[in-house]
């Protein structure tokens, strides 16, 4: 997979968490545990973030940097567990421990999307 796509889905997901977090709207979350799975388990394929991370690649003329796709879907399982949970949280009215997780994630997204530490790929290996 594309190492600079990665790292724009990523930035999106950053910005969604960041936009749970402040509006307290958990359920986005759960669609960015939708979007986690279709990358973990499809190869990205029906992932809208991968699609949009792919389209802005182009636009930017963002050359290919290939890794290894097995450390990233590992990486997007994890995700999806951290989506869940603070989903599972925010509807028993734990807001404050869904935001605390959901702060986690967002995180761990930001490594990636702007220093490009992958912590599920560390993990993965």
């Amino acid at each position: 997979m594309d190492e600079n796509v990665a790292r724009l889905v990523a930035f999106f997901s950053v910005v969604i968490v960041a936009l749970a977090v402040a509006t307290g709207w958990t359920w986005i979350l759960a669609l960015l545990g939708m979007d986690f799975a279709a990358r973990a388990w499809a190869g990205g394929r029906g992932s809208l973030l991968a699609a949009a991370g792919r389209r802005l690649a182009r636009v930017l003329r963002l050359e290919a940097r290939p890794v290894d796709a097995g450390p990233k879907a590992f990486a997007a399982k994890i995700g999806l567990l951290f989506s869940l949970a603070a989903v599972t949280l925010g509807v028993l009215g734990l807001v404050w421990a869904a935001a605390a997780v959901a702060l986690v994630l967002g995180a761990c997204a930001a490594l990636e999307a702007f220093v490009g530490f992958c912590v599920g790929c560390l993990m993965y290996s």
